[in-house]
């Protein structure tokens, strides 16, 4: 950049005009410091260190003020020739501050991406940032999240549904697993009855109705006495039928010589001793009795009396 002219008190003077000798480090009240040169030893002017000076820089690419420390870090970018007041400086992306007045960076956890007066923002929920002076906020690890305003990596914690150390990537809980709450704490268990048969979920669901599970399980299973694919629906065993085992087998009918009266779970009782029954039989009257014995249906059989036959059960 080469300065091209300066601006003292509304007076220009050209740069070839600047006397640099006796320049000082330390700025003074209404003194203006420019590129290491104190404006006190402009040629041709007779400035004292209690004059209210106004300063300005025209450069070939852009104007930039440091004025008698009230207007550290501003700067304004404008064509070279442009009309300018010490108003016109305004603060970086970055940094904060009245026009024309001294800017302050965005502390760590905020931000400020566009030039001009104003405060600097709190990073959104879901970014963070570390950094004074940031002009943008930086997106979480995926799968987790952060309060409004974070300004450290590890304030990025695991949703609801995912598991994994606070400011890194998280995993969705796998089937049968499952996790309540934000943070770094590990996926949980599903309890015996109840089941999850989705990743990254938040809680588990009751086994339905005549069904039941171990704990972790991804899907329930149909209880003894019912029927029924698994995850359900679970469908009672008739009467006459049986299922002693938990899962999706079918109901199976009662064999021969037994009975079963109730429906679901149970296992058929054996028809009384001499007597039988068809297989599916629901009642004892069923047990009917075999031949060479006689006796009511159900009830007890006696052996046919000498000299007695009997050919047919019944």
């Amino acid at each position: 950049r080469e300065i091209t002219s300066v601006v003292v008190g509304g007076q220009p003077v050209p740069f070839d005009a600047l006397d640099t000798s006796g320049r000082e480090q330390a700025c003074g009240e209404f003194v203006a410091i420019v590129d290491g040169l104190d404006l006190r030893y402009v040629a041709g002017l007779n400035l004292s260190s209690n004059m209210s000076l106004q300063v300005a820089i025209y450069t070939t690419d852009n104007l930039i003020l440091d004025c008698s420390g009230l207007y550290l870090n501003a700067q304004v970018e404008i064509e070279q020739g442009s009309a300018n007041s010490i108003a016109n400086c305004s603060c970086d992306p970055g940094s904060a501050g009245p026009d024309g007045g001294s800017c302050t960076a965005c502390a760590a956890g905020t931000y400020s991406d566009v030039s001009g007066a104003g405060t600097c923002s709190p990073c959104e929920a879901g970014t963070w940032q570390n950094m004074t002076g940031a002009t943008v906020c930086l997106a979480c690890p995926a799968n987790t999240d952060s309060a409004v305003g974070s300004d450290v990596l590890d304030a990025c914690i695991c949703n609801i549904g995912y598991e994994g150390r606070d400011g890194a990537a998280c995993s969705g809980c796998k089937l049968g697993f499952y996790k309540p709450a934000n943070g770094s704490g590990a996926c949980l268990g599903c309890v015996a009855g109840t089941f999850l048969n989705a990743t990254a979920g938040s809680a588990c669901l009751a086994c339905p109705a005549n069904a039941s599970s171990a704990g972790q399980s991804a899907f329930c299973i149909c209880d003894a006495g019912f029927s029924g694919p698994d995850g359900g629906p679970c469908t009672v065993c008739a009467a006459g039928t049986y299922k002693e085992q938990l899962g999706s087998d079918a109901c199976v009918a009662c064999e021969a010589g037994t009975y079963k009266r109730e429906e679901g779970p149970g296992a058929c009782s054996l028809c009384p001793p001499f007597s039988s029954s068809l297989q599916g039989s629901v009642a004892v009257e069923a047990c009917v009795c075999d031949p060479g014995f006689t006796g009511p249906d159900g009830g007890n059989c006696s052996a046919c009396g000498d000299g007695t036959y009997k050919a047919v059960n019944g």
